[in-house]
């Protein structure tokens, strides 16, 4: 297992500085920089014009000037000396605007997760359990349905309906204006309605592919074998189907856990927009948008590091559901 383990992380490494430097190329081959966004930025003020001489050494300053290879370089060796670099266009290091916004992200992208498997697992057993009934067609269609409408647009409705309409909920932020004046359980319910509404267009689509995932590893299951010795020795059909056929059909499962590590930080750009959360995906947005070099690579390199994590845990998990695999 160690072997194996180091092994794989040496692999990482390799494929890290592979994308990373691919990436790299891909932004700087972009069209535009930081210094043309924050020029647009400044919209048609005088004070916003610069001559040539100053655009050439803010260019230098920002290390703009040098090829992106070069550049390229540069950052790798910041990158292991375990400098990010400070960001072009926001004040502070690419690692502190990092682990600003990780928090919101995380409450969302956490609780979504465990949301979305305490209510699909049950419910993947359930339509196997009643394959073909009526309830569990109607469920099957419901989640198809879910699964189909689109994040932005439920968002909307549910702004309209919950905010406009019956105003029980805020619209958007992390927390209200007053929230510093709450008491402990004041600011808990406080983050409680504004969590209420992203919270839930996170987790839908979630819900719905995963209960179908379920489903269908465990209908494959059931054909086999064992399930039939089981039912000829008298075991009941609840530990057949939790017990037997469930433990039996996890490895796919373990994959699917292990490739969502990389969603739990990136968070939802779309969901962060509409309402306002000041998490990872909508920084990623700002990133992007304002041709921020070094704060697109810390970000990339976050997500890339731990996608790769996410393959190695859920390599190593499988040793763990299914005693048959080695790593020798």
């Amino acid at each position: 297992m160690l072997v194996y383990i180091i092994r794989r992380l040496l692999i990482s490494v390799l494929t890290l500085v592979l994308i990373t430097a691919f990436v790299y190329g891909l932004i700087r081959s972009m069209p535009g920089s930081p210094l043309t966004a924050m020029i647009a930025g400044g919209g048609d003020s005088s004070d916003k014009s610069i001559s040539t001489q100053q655009y050439e050494r803010m260019k230098e300053q920002f290390g703009l000037n040098k090829h992106w290879t070069l550049g390229y370089l540069d950052w790798l060796n910041g990158v292991r000396k375990g400098d990010l670099q400070n960001a072009l266009t926001q004040p502070g290091t690419v690692a502190k605007l990092i682990g600003d916004r990780m928090a919101a992200t995380l409450l969302l992208s956490v609780t979504s997760l465990i949301l979305a498997y305490l209510l699909s697992i049950p419910l993947g057993l359930y339509s196997t359990a009643r394959n073909g009934t009526i309830p569990e067609r109607s469920t099957s269609l419901i989640l198809y349905m879910l699964y189909s409408f689109p994040v932005f647009v439920a968002a909307l409705y549910l702004q309209i309906l919950f905010h406009v309409n019956l105003e029980w909920l805020p619209l958007y932020g992390v927390t209200s204006s007053n929230y510093a004046e709450l008491s402990v359980l004041g600011k808990a319910w406080d983050l409680f309605l504004h969590c209420l509404l992203p919270v839930t267009c996170f987790t839908y689509t979630s819900l719905a592919y995963y209960t179908r995932f379920i489903k269908a590893n465990m209908l494959e299951v059931v054909q086999q074998d064992y399930i039939r010795t089981a039912k000829a020795k008298g075991v009941g059909p609840f530990k057949i189907l939790t017990v037997h056929a469930f433990r039996n059909s996890l490895i796919p499962f373990v994959t699917l856990i292990g490739l969502t590590l990389p969603s739990l930080f990136s968070g939802a750009i779309i969901i962060e927009k509409i309402f306002s959360w000041p998490g990872m995906g909508a920084l990623f947005l700002e990133a992007i948008s304002q041709r921020d070099y070094p704060l697109e690579m810390g970000l990339v390199l976050m997500f890339s590091v731990l996608t790769l994590m996410g393959q190695l845990l859920a390599d190593v998990l499988y040793g763990v559901v299914d005693p048959r695999i080695t790593y020798s």
